[in-house]
């Protein structure tokens, strides 16, 4: 039997939980192994080794989430476990569970080296600052070395990309390491839960006999990492030269009203900036349109890329007191570039490729609509059948004007809910019908006077309406 103080086990585990990662497949990987004296955990790629000061003998194979929830919930001020019947039984004097699977200690994986050298070493605020690149990669990627985060010591960089983006941050301190080392960005990840908030020095120490395996130290926690020593060339996709073109002067306030877009605009994924020369820089997509605030056009730009890209990279500056200079070389082909005014660190997004978005920048009076033709002359669109029925932005404002006809009013549902969504905008359509209008356009100005929460919905109504007249 082993008996465990319940707040030291609690804190214990709490170390361990930023690495964890359930294996349906394995569950023996769902195990730490517990002794008096120590608590390993290990998923084949990963073995985290944390003291703890017990009470007993014994050696046994624990469910970690079972445990770990447990000790977390528990008021009793001690935890036992114990073997009944080759079934291990966990509790506190109060209530008890029983894990019904058992599992030898001796089945338990083993860090497959044990000559780890001290290479060198770096403080918790270095760690955080090096580490904040790993956003960058993709935890599903298919290819295994893009979901990791790279430490080229030989530069003095730590790398993290997915190909779409990429993200590089200068060393602030010194690795004796020749090559390349890639860590699994779920590792970094819990590395940077695990010193959040404390002050100590992390050591670095690769093993002498087999390159594949890292040892990384913080107090008396051991972290024993599978690492990769092939990363993509990086710096072939950074020129040297290019042309700035914008300058964010409050990233956290242009990072508010793109959180407020997502927000409102879950599913929307591009996002297009549009940088005047008078200095304006103006945001849309489909639906939107609007000035982007705490941004300055230096030069006329055209930027089309993934908001939640867009959001990610601006939460790295989101505290800089300096101005975050945006630039690249061809708007359209090229990657964009985010640094800091004086900071070597440097993000990187590519654009997406599209060739009617400039088109949401059109017109200045409203969102541009999707079925609106922009290009075509005013007796060529007066010349088309009634079934089309948006109506050109070419034509003069007074045409427009002209239908004075007061907003239908949108019943509820039976059951007194409000109607959202597609629901509404079909209503919407109906009534339009009913009386007799052939274009939905001339309501854009008034629904958008009413509520914003009405944009999407003129949108559904004027889709919805367009497909049932034809």
């Amino acid at each position: 039997m082993l008996i465990f103080e319940t707040s030291e086990l609690a804190a214990r585990l709490a170390k361990i939980k930023p690495f964890f990662i359930k294996k349906k497949t394995l569950p023996i990987l769902d195990c730490v192994r517990i002794t008096p004296k120590r608590i390993t955990y290990s998923d084949l790629d990963v073995f985290v080794s944390v003291p703890i000061q017990g009470g007993g003998v014994g050696d046994f194979m624990v469910s970690f989430p079972a445990l770990y929830e447990f000790a977390r919930s528990s008021n009793e001020s001690e935890i036992r476990i114990s073997e009944r019947t080759g079934k291990i039984t966990i509790t506190d004097l109060r209530s008890e569970i029983v894990q019904e699977e058992y599992f030898s200690p001796e089945d338990f994986p083993n860090v497959p080296v044990n000559d780890f050298n001290l290479a060198g070493s770096a403080r918790t605020e270095q760690i955080q600052h090096a580490f904040s690149c790993y956003y960058a990669a993709d935890e599903d990627d298919h290819r295994f070395n893009l979901r990791g985060v790279c430490i080229d010591a030989p530069t003095k960089r730590i790398v993290a990309t997915n190909g779409h983006r990429l993200s590089f941050r200068q060393m602030q301190f010194t690795l004796d390491i020749k090559d390349q080392t890639v860590i699994p960005r779920y590792v970094v990840r819990g590395i940077l839960e695990l010193i959040k908030g404390t002050s100590a020095v992390m050591q670095f120490s690769p093993s002498q006999s087999n390159k594949e395996w890292l040892a990384i130290g913080a107090w008396d926690i051991s972290i024993y990492v599978r690492v990769l020593n092939q990363y993509p060339d990086y710096k072939s996709v950074i020129p040297q030269q290019g042309t700035l073109k914008l300058s964010v002067t409050q990233p956290k306030l242009a990072l508010k009203q793109l959180r407020d877009i997502k927000r409102r605009m879950p599913k929307i994924k591009p996002i297009a900036l549009k940088g005047d020369a008078n200095g304006a820089v103006r945001i849309g997509n489909g639906h939107y349109r609007g000035a982007l605030e705490g941004c300055k056009a230096v030069k006329e730009c055209f930027l089309l890329v993934n908001i939640d890209y867009l959001i990610d990279c601006l939460k790295q500056y989101e505290k800089a007191e300096a101005p975050l200079y945006v630039w690249n070389k061809d708007d359209k082909a090229t990657a964009w570039f985010f640094c800091a005014e004086g900071s070597l660190d440097l993000d990187l997004i590519m654009p997406l490729r599209g060739n009617d978005e400039e088109l949401w920048f059109a017109a200045s009076e409203t969102p541009q609509q999707v079925d609106t033709p922009v290009n075509k002359p005013p007796q060529e669109a007066a010349s088309e059948t009634p079934q089309q029925v948006d109506t050109p932005v070419n034509n003069p404002p007074q045409k427009v004007a002209k239908q004075e006809a007061r907003l239908p009013k949108i019943k509820q549902a039976a059951t007194g809910e409000k109607l959202a969504g597609l629901e509404w905008g079909k209503k919407l359509a109906r009534a339009l019908r009913k009386r007799g209008i052939r274009s939905v356009a001339p309501w854009g100005d008034r629904l958008l006077k009413i509520s914003d929460k009405k944009r999407e919905t003129f949108y559904l109504a004027a889709a919805y309406y367009v497909v049932k007249s034809r």
